[in-house]
């Protein structure tokens, strides 16, 4: 999370880690097909705020931190689902969850929804492999 500590561009008020985070969480985005996650977790995130804020939250989402959070942690490949259909309810899920965390300003980390979610999934993930080794004997 050190993301927020590096110094800054006076001009944009972007932090210089984005220059090494933004390509590498490009490069997993793309390597391992998670533009689905990507996209439904921003947009489900985005358009709430913009919705009830009447602006974009541009700001927010060019955060270090919050990159960092979307573009390695949301998309990272062995937590997350694999089947396109679960990754985009997976991303709206977590973009929406984030949206209410940030609206209301729960006491709970955002790194909690990313916990949880993953965790259902991976629960759902199992009962449907274990549903689908009952069914084979």
């Amino acid at each position: 999370w050190g993301v927020s500590f590096a110094p800054r561009f006076t001009q944009l008020g972007l932090s210089s880690a984005l220059l090494f985070t933004l390509p590498l969480g490009f490069f997993i985005i793309w390597k391992y097909q998670k533009l689905p996650t990507f996209f439904a977790t921003v947009i489900s995130f985005a358009v709430p705020l913009w919705i009830v804020n009447s602006q974009l939250p541009l700001q927010l989402l060019l955060d270090g931190t919050f990159v960092f959070f979307l573009f390695i942690m949301a998309t990272e490949p062995k937590t997350t689902p694999v089947i396109d259909t679960q990754e985009w309810l997976f991303g709206v899920l977590l973009g929406l969850s984030l949206a209410l965390w940030f609206y209301f300003k729960l006491p709970f980390p955002d790194l909690l929804n990313l916990v949880v979610l993953s965790g259902a999934f991976s629960v759902f993930k199992w009962v449907k492999m274990r549903s689908l080794m009952v069914q084979s004997q």
